[in-house]
């Protein structure tokens, strides 16, 4: 069996270990829940913006280090 790092069942395992959300300074208010690359738990989002662009353009020009992946 290969090795598949997309794999959705990687990602949600990694980041649901404590010492990885730790790190990441994620769930950092003990969610009763799991991390899951989709959810239902944000139903609608009516005033989202259309894009994050300009935001992290921001973020990167004041010396903070983004990551993006997809």
């Amino acid at each position: 069996m290969e090795f598949d790092p997309c794999s959705e069942y990687y990602v949600y395992s990694c980041l649901n270990l404590p010492k990885i959300q730790e790190a990441i300074h994620a769930s950092v208010t003990k969610l009763h829940y799991d991390w899951e690359p989709c959810s239902d738990v944000i139903g609608h989002w009516e005033d989202r913006a259309s894009t994050v662009l300009p935001f992290i353009k921001e973020l990167m020009e004041s010396g903070i280090c983004v990551w993006i992946y997809r």
